[in-house]
């Protein structure tokens, strides 16, 4: 069975709040199998805080992408290509 997922639109940042970073979270959380206390839909559900931040810096890094801690074309892009792999 196929994952179903909802990419958010880029770009997203810092301190953004919102359905788009839980989607933004939800999609991390997956990408980077985090489980139960460390994902970060539990730890900033809604809020582009520092976890989430850090989290996508570490999507970033393992995926070989400008590390920016900003979910950007490349990211969203990176984050569709690794989810549609699962």
């Amino acid at each position: 069975m196929k994952l179903q997922y909802n990419l958010p639109k880029a770009p997203m940042a810092y301190g953004d709040k919102g359905m788009q970073v839980d989607d933004l979270q939800w999609c991390l959380d997956h990408a980077l199998k985090l489980t139960k206390r460390k994902r970060t839909a539990y730890k900033e559900p809604g809020r582009f805080g520092l976890y989430t931040q850090a989290q996508l810096a570490h999507f970033q890094t393992i995926n070989e992408i400008k590390v920016s801690g900003y979910y950007d074309n490349w990211t969203k892009a990176k984050l569709k290509e690794v989810l549609d792999d699962n």
